[in-house]
């Protein structure tokens, strides 16, 4: 893939949840079932510290956990609320090291903005 396709699918992706946060936050108020803006700060805060203890597997693969507060945040407020979590809390160590682009940070967390809120949809 060349540098302006990969050009082309940052932008398209930044460019699609940014959209995709504008619609959701319209159409889909944070439930109050995530403890209103303190309840979205803690699973933001459980994220990141799941984002910054990745779980080694037997066969030297290197996994994160942030999975499971990601989407108990989508369940208790919404997609909104998963949308907002995912943005900020899947920022892991190796990006605030500057071992990854800030290209690719913005791509990956465009990506799992769009994620969030696709899986919190009924």
């Amino acid at each position: 893939m060349g540098t302006a396709s990969v050009r082309l699918l940052i932008s398209l992706t930044v460019a699609a949840a940014a959209i995709t946060l504008a619609a959701v936050t319209v159409i889909s108020p944070i439930r109050s079932d995530i403890g209103g803006p303190m309840g979205i700060v803690y699973w933001i805060t459980l994220t990141l510290a799941a984002s910054a203890l990745p779980v080694r597997l037997p066969t030297g693969t290197v996994a994160s956990v942030s999975f499971a507060p990601l989407m108990a945040s989508i369940v208790l407020g919404g997609p909104t609320a998963g949308a907002i979590v995912a943005a900020i809390g899947t920022t892991d160590s190796r990006e605030l090291r500057g071992n990854v682009p800030w290209y690719g940070t913005l791509f990956n967390h465009s990506a799992l903005v769009i994620a969030a809120v696709l899986a919190g949809l009924p």
